[in-house]
């Protein structure tokens, strides 16, 4: 009974798109990729020069873990939930744009930090500029595109993820090369600061323009306004734990593929660079050139071939084949830790861009949206990131330092350590999306079996 009485998240009364106009709703997830792929270059800086930052400053392995995870996401998930909120009540595109000026401003601070703590700081402010971005661009998406191209349109939005992290390690390790052969030396300001400083300050540079870009797209219209001005947190906790059994599985796939893939990030720049002897401007410029020729394009495809079989009544078939791609990626890794060579090392890495997990993301993100009434989704999605930041993303870089630091000795400690690491999760990640498939197939059957 109780399927029958909650609304049908995803499409409007009249089963038209929530936008009439397909360029119009293209273009507004354009700019909204290209907000995330921004915050995902800054990102990408920061786990590039890991080893020369760990020279300068004078810290360990955990505590850049900690640089890289705990300072960033403790304010980041905590206020998304606030910032949820007010995705659901205030003008969306104008509190992106706010974000993107303020996190702009402290991600270029952060190049002029002197010591960890004051760049452990600028990290702290990062996070509450970039806690709004998901939840307020996961409703963007949810109203503004139609539901027969959703999964592409969340396809889109994370591929442009993965582009600006292919972005900012190809410009990060420009950057470096430039300032190590001083090239930036007549620059006022700049050519003060070290080459790891510098790959922080640029991508913040940048964001003042984004922010101007985010006043050309417009305000859709909510698909169900019906209450979302008396909705709650405490109401989107109830939705969620009545259908706990739909949204569990959907949270624990995210929140695996968070644990992983942050632990692969932090870590497999400095990995590379420990056993090849490679320098970060080497690694920037040949990992992030393979990230953009090979990882968006992939990603796309397999979400029209998804939204291909969710068209023919197959609502199963995300989750399944996001498993697949899930279980090929895990093996590609092993290509990159065990292979003999640098050559044969970065053609493993051009297979893990191919079988990028960001697939996981698009489909959880799309189920997220497809089960939640619109009044609700950016207070469950922002509960949803909370969730899969603080028991993913957060420990993720921890969790592999330790296993290196506690489980193995020498340069390959790290690549030890994901290697035993990243595998496992990847295994749990794909439990996770079965028993996804398991519930939206029920669900959908419920659904399609309430007399219209």
């Amino acid at each position: 009974m109780e399927d029958q009485q909650e609304p049908q998240a995803g499409a409007d009364q009249s089963g038209t798109p929530a936008r009439k106009h397909v360029f119009l709703e293209w273009y507004l997830v354009l700019v909204l990729g290209l907000v995330n792929a921004l915050s995902q270059a800054d990102r990408a800086g920061l786990n590039l020069i890991v080893n020369p930052l760990k020279r300068d400053l004078g810290v360990s392995d955990t505590q850049i873990s900690l640089l890289i995870g705990l300072s960033f996401i403790v304010l980041f998930t905590v206020l998304s939930v606030p910032a949820g909120y007010l995705a659901d009540i205030l003008n969306r595109r104008k509190l992106l744009g706010g974000a993107v000026v303020l996190w702009s401003a402290m991600v270029t601070l952060c190049g002029f930090a002197k010591n960890y703590w004051q760049l452990f700081a600028g990290r702290m402010g990062l996070g509450v500029g970039e806690s709004p971005v998901a939840p307020a661009s996961y409703s963007l998406i949810g109203d503004g595109v139609g539901p027969a191209r959703r999964v592409r349109a969340f396809a889109a939005y994370n591929a442009m993820g993965v582009i600006g992290t292919s972005l900012g390690t190809l410009a990060g390790g420009a950057v470096y090369g430039a300032a190590e052969h001083g090239m930036l030396a007549g620059v006022p300001v700049l050519a003060d600061l070290k080459p790891w400083q510098l790959v922080l300050v640029i991508p913040g540079l940048f964001g003042f323009l984004l922010a101007a870009l985010l006043l050309t797209i417009s305000e859709p219209k909510r698909r169900d306004v019906a209450g979302s001005d008396r909705a709650s947190y405490i109401e989107a906790l109830r939705y969620t734990l009545l259908h706990r059994r739909r949204y569990l599985p959907i949270f624990a796939s995210f929140v695996l593929v968070c644990l992983a893939s942050g632990g692969w990030h932090a870590w497999i720049a400095a990995a590379i660079g420990r056993s090849w002897q490679l320098s970060p401007a080497v690694i920037g410029r040949t990992a992030g050139s393979i990230g953009l020729l090979l990882s968006p394009l992939p990603a796309f495809l397999l979400a029209y071939v998804m939204d291909i079989f969710k068209s023919r009544g197959h609502n199963a078939a995300p989750p399944l084949v996001a498993a697949v791609v899930c279980a090929a990626n895990g093996a590609s890794a092993l290509l990159v830790l065990l292979a003999p060579t640098v050559w044969s090392m970065w053609m493993g890495y051009g297979v893990w861009c191919v079988l990028s997990y960001t697939v996981v993301g698009n489909v959880c993100g799309m189920m997220l949206v497809e089960i939640t009434p619109s009044h609700l989704v950016g207070k469950v999605a922002s509960i949803y990131f909370l969730c899969a930041y603080f028991l993913g993303a957060t420990p993720g870089p921890t969790l592999f330092a330790l296993v290196a630091q506690y489980g193995f000795r020498g340069p390959s400690a790290i690549s030890q350590a994901i290697l035993v690491c990243y595998p496992l999760v990847i295994v749990l990640t794909i439990a996770a999306l079965l028993a996804a498939a398991l519930e939206i197939g029920r669900y959908k059957a419920r659904l399609n079996a309430v007399p219209k």
